[in-house]
């Protein structure tokens, strides 16, 4: 109920922002198409976009079936399965200021491996939790643990690298709304595949 309240708050507060009145000008969309064409020719952008398809789809694969592995292979309760989402909370929260530390002193691209061997590695994680014992909990809010710690190093490092290598100043604009419309396609078939 509070959450509700404060998220209607901050709506009606968000309103009162200066912008975002739709513009009266027509849109050229033969322009608009040609300036698409250039961020689908541009090499680096579309490997980097097919490399977070993949990444994407696989954490989305695997993470939707880790509540019903950590209830039935692992044996928590239901309450306890809940609880793994503190353990990856904690994990981005402790990650976040040394991993935007680290961003700003070694790159994107050293963190962007780290975090994906991360994520690489919690199937494994996963699979050498003990089974029906009772630290099985300790041992599974460990790795829930690590995969937001995962999570936190491979998103902070590709938004990093999405925003200051791959997209072109020049063209931001339609780089971005090419990423957006298609990544949030992809992070919205995951689940369904799944």
């Amino acid at each position: 109920g509070i959450g509700v309240a404060g998220g209607l708050i901050g709506v009606l507060l968000f309103s009162f922002l200066p912008g975002g009145k739709p513009t009266r000008s027509a849109i050229d969309l033969r322009a608009h198409l040609a300036e698409v064409q250039i961020a689908l020719k541009d090499r680096n952008f579309m490997s980097f976009m097919g490399m977070l398809t993949l990444v994407t789809l696989g954490s989305a694969l695997a993470g939707s079936f880790i509540p019903l592995f950590a209830r039935e292979q692992i044996g928590l309760s239901p309450g306890n399965v809940v609880l793994l989402t503190i353990g990856a909370s904690a994990g981005t929260l402790l990650a976040s200021l040394p991993v935007g530390w680290a961003l700003d002193r070694i790159g994107n691209k050293p963190l962007m491996l780290l975090g994906l061997a991360l994520l690489i590695a919690l199937p494994l994680c996963w699979l050498v939790v003990p089974r029906n014992e009772p630290t099985s909990l300790a041992f599974a809010m460990g790795v829930s643990c690590l995969a937001g710690i995962g999570g936190a190093v491979w998103m902070m490092s590709w938004n990093r690298f999405l925003f200051n290598t791959a997209v072109p100043p020049q063209h931001s604009a339609v780089y971005l709304s090419t990423y957006y419309a298609w990544s949030s396609f992809v992070g919205g078939s995951g689940p369904l595949l799944a």
